[in-house]
Protein backbone atom coordinates (compact mmCIF):
# COMPACT_ATOMS: atom_id res chain seq x y z
CA UNK A 1 0.00 0.00 0.00
CA UNK A 2 1.24 3.45 -0.88
CA UNK A 3 2.63 5.70 2.04
CA UNK A 4 -0.27 8.63 2.25
CA UNK A 5 2.01 11.38 4.33
CA UNK A 6 0.68 14.45 3.16
CA UNK A 7 4.40 16.80 2.91
CA UNK A 8 2.32 20.24 3.81
CA UNK A 9 3.02 22.17 6.85
CA UNK A 10 -0.95 21.39 8.51
CA UNK A 11 -2.10 18.30 9.88
CA UNK A 12 -3.96 15.42 8.25
CA UNK A 13 -6.15 12.99 9.70
CA UNK A 14 -6.89 9.72 8.70
CA UNK A 15 -10.41 10.44 7.58
CA UNK A 16 -9.16 13.16 5.56
CA UNK A 17 -6.30 11.10 3.53
CA UNK A 18 -9.24 8.53 2.87
CA UNK A 19 -11.27 11.77 1.83
CA UNK A 20 -8.40 12.93 -0.17
CA UNK A 21 -7.63 9.37 -1.95
CA UNK A 22 -11.91 9.62 -2.70
CA UNK A 23 -11.10 12.74 -4.15
CA UNK A 24 -8.55 12.10 -7.06
CA UNK A 25 -10.28 8.27 -7.67
CA UNK A 26 -13.36 10.48 -8.44
CA UNK A 27 -11.22 12.80 -10.38
CA UNK A 28 -9.86 9.67 -12.71
CA UNK A 29 -13.18 7.77 -12.93
CA UNK A 30 -15.09 10.78 -14.70
CA UNK A 31 -14.95 14.08 -16.85
CA UNK A 32 -12.15 16.16 -15.61
CA UNK A 33 -14.10 18.91 -15.45
CA UNK A 34 -16.94 20.46 -17.69
CA UNK A 35 -15.45 23.86 -16.62
CA UNK A 36 -13.49 25.89 -19.85
CA UNK A 37 -10.60 28.07 -19.80
CA UNK A 38 -13.00 31.06 -19.57
CA UNK A 39 -14.86 29.48 -16.50
CA UNK A 40 -11.69 29.16 -14.78
CA UNK A 41 -10.39 33.05 -15.71
CA UNK A 42 -13.78 33.90 -14.84
CA UNK A 43 -13.57 31.88 -11.07
CA UNK A 44 -9.78 33.53 -10.82
CA UNK A 45 -10.61 37.08 -11.29
CA UNK A 46 -13.24 36.37 -8.59
CA UNK A 47 -11.06 35.16 -5.83
CA UNK A 48 -7.62 35.50 -7.26
CA UNK A 49 -7.00 38.57 -9.04
CA UNK A 50 -7.23 40.99 -6.50
CA UNK A 51 -4.02 39.76 -4.55
CA UNK A 52 -2.37 38.24 -8.19
CA UNK A 53 -3.28 41.00 -11.01
CA UNK A 54 -1.20 43.88 -12.84
CA UNK A 55 -0.92 45.76 -9.96
CA UNK A 56 -0.43 43.65 -6.84
CA UNK A 57 1.03 40.50 -6.79
CA UNK A 58 1.80 38.85 -3.57
CA UNK A 59 4.06 35.99 -3.67
CA UNK A 60 5.52 37.25 -6.96
CA UNK A 61 2.38 35.47 -8.28
CA UNK A 62 0.55 37.42 -11.31
CA UNK A 63 -2.77 35.26 -12.33
CA UNK A 64 -3.88 37.46 -14.83
CA UNK A 65 -1.32 36.43 -17.42
CA UNK A 66 -1.14 32.87 -16.85
CA UNK A 67 -2.19 31.92 -20.79
CA UNK A 68 1.21 33.98 -21.93
CA UNK A 69 3.98 32.14 -19.69
CA UNK A 70 5.86 29.71 -21.41
CA UNK A 71 4.66 26.65 -20.91
CA UNK A 72 6.98 24.67 -18.44
CA UNK A 73 6.59 28.12 -16.06
CA UNK A 74 2.84 27.85 -16.65
CA UNK A 75 2.66 24.38 -15.79
CA UNK A 76 4.69 25.17 -12.30
CA UNK A 77 2.57 27.57 -11.88
CA UNK A 78 -0.85 25.63 -12.10
CA UNK A 79 0.67 23.09 -9.83
CA UNK A 80 1.26 25.61 -7.42
CA UNK A 81 -1.84 26.74 -7.89
CA UNK A 82 -3.11 23.11 -7.45
CA UNK A 83 -1.81 22.18 -4.24
CA UNK A 84 -3.02 25.86 -2.57
CA UNK A 85 -6.20 25.67 -3.55
CA UNK A 86 -6.19 21.63 -2.76
CA UNK A 87 -5.40 22.29 0.94
CA UNK A 88 -7.40 25.45 1.27
CA UNK A 89 -4.98 28.11 2.13
CA UNK A 90 -6.08 29.75 -1.27
CA UNK A 91 -7.66 32.03 -1.15
CA UNK A 92 -6.91 32.96 2.46
CA UNK A 93 -9.28 32.34 4.65
CA UNK A 94 -9.80 36.30 6.39
CA UNK A 95 -10.97 37.01 2.75
CA UNK A 96 -14.57 37.27 3.12
CA UNK A 97 -15.42 36.32 -0.69
CA UNK A 98 -14.21 32.97 -0.86
CA UNK A 99 -15.40 30.25 -3.97
CA UNK A 100 -17.63 27.42 -3.05
CA UNK A 101 -16.80 24.26 -2.40
CA UNK A 102 -18.26 23.17 -5.92
CA UNK A 103 -16.28 26.26 -7.61
CA UNK A 104 -13.34 24.73 -5.71
CA UNK A 105 -13.53 21.32 -6.79
CA UNK A 106 -14.31 22.24 -10.48
CA UNK A 107 -11.06 24.40 -10.39
CA UNK A 108 -9.36 21.97 -8.84
CA UNK A 109 -10.62 19.86 -11.83
CA UNK A 110 -9.19 22.19 -14.42
CA UNK A 111 -5.90 22.32 -13.04
CA UNK A 112 -5.51 18.90 -13.01
CA UNK A 113 -7.10 18.78 -16.26
CA UNK A 114 -5.05 21.09 -17.93
CA UNK A 115 -1.12 19.61 -16.21
CA UNK A 116 -2.73 16.48 -16.80
CA UNK A 117 -2.72 16.88 -20.62
CA UNK A 118 1.34 17.01 -19.53
CA UNK A 119 1.58 14.56 -17.48
CA UNK A 120 2.38 17.52 -15.06
CA UNK A 121 0.75 16.74 -12.44
CA UNK A 122 3.01 16.62 -8.79
CA UNK A 123 0.28 16.87 -6.45
CA UNK A 124 -0.80 13.12 -6.59
CA UNK A 125 2.81 12.67 -5.89
CA UNK A 126 2.67 14.25 -2.17
CA UNK A 127 -0.07 12.17 -1.44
Amino acid sequence: MRDLTIRFRVPVSTTVRFGLLAFFAALGAAPVSAMDAGKARELLGNHCFACHDEWEQKGDLRFDQLETLPLQERLDFLNRMQEQLFIGEMPPKKKKKQPTEGERAELIAWISGELGKHNASVLEDKL
